[in-house]
């Protein structure tokens, strides 16, 4: 750029020394024409820039700001990366009052049901919800949670497979018929099939007393009693098993 700009001016030179009058007057006046219009460029550039000197320095000023607070964050973020979001608490705490008016709830539905088909599974009579209470109310297995109640034994013949299955069979009728106080929905579904909103989970002898355990179906029930039944069914007397909800 500066050897054009040389031999441009040494041109003036050679057109002097040739007695190239026209040409080295044209030329002048346009370079002169040139610098005059440049000139005013560059005035009207440097008057437009004092004239609004605030709102340039103000938005340079907000450009270096948001650039640098960008900076700022990106290297505090490699410093102190993001901690992984907090995993939900486990599905096994339960609300104790929750989970003892369910009980309650349930104890109402299955005493009822007790007291009718007290003679068919040969166990006493209740004569109060509470008397079918269990020591332990329930227990949380896998997630899920089981109601236990006890009843009294009335025979020795007592089967504890027949009176499953016939829970069962009497609490599906209520439940059909919207006979059950407090439950509302009848039916569940989980991986594809439907399963009664109240689960007979197992009985079981203990001797005078028999013990009732009692599931809401939800997916955590659901998954245990599969797996349950999985790894029964590859027992060695697996033959002998047989579950009538799976």
């Amino acid at each position: 750029m500066l050897t054009k700009i040389e031999a441009f001016l040494y041109s003036f030179v050679d057109d002097y020394k040739e007695h190239c009058w026209k040409r080295l007057i044209v030329k002048s006046i346009l370079t002169l024409l040139t610098v005059l219009i440049f000139g005013f460029i560059f005035w009207k550039i440097v008057f437009w820039v004092l004239a609004n000197i605030e709102q340039i320095v103000t938005t340079i000023g907000g450009i270096l700001c948001f650039f640098w607070g960008l900076l700022y964050l990106m290297g505090k973020m490699k410093k102190n990366p993001p901690k992984p979001p907090e995993l939900p608490e486990p599905a096994n705490n339960y609300d104790p009052i929750t989970t003892n008016t369910t009980y309650n709830t349930l104890r109402n539905d299955i005493c009822v049901i007790l007291i009718d088909l007290a003679d068919v599974i040969k166990i006493r009579k209740p004569t109060m919800p509470s008397s079918i209470d269990a020591p332990t109310r329930f227990d949380v297995i896998s997630n899920a949670v089981i109601y236990h109640f006890l009843v009294v034994k009335q025979s020795d013949d007592f089967d504890p497979s027949a009176t499953s299955a016939i829970l069962q069979n009497r609490i599906e009728q209520r439940l059909n018929n919207n006979e059950l106080n407090g439950i509302t929905q009848s039916s569940y579904f989980y991986n594809g099939q439907v399963f009664p909103s109240i689960i007979v989970d197992a009985v079981q002898d203990l001797g005078r007393y028999a013990q009732i355990d009692i599931a809401l179906a939800s997916d955590y029930y659901c998954r245990y009693r599969e797996q349950r039944i999985f790894e029964n069914l590859n027992r060695p007397d697996s033959s002998s098993f047989h579950d009538r909800d799976f």
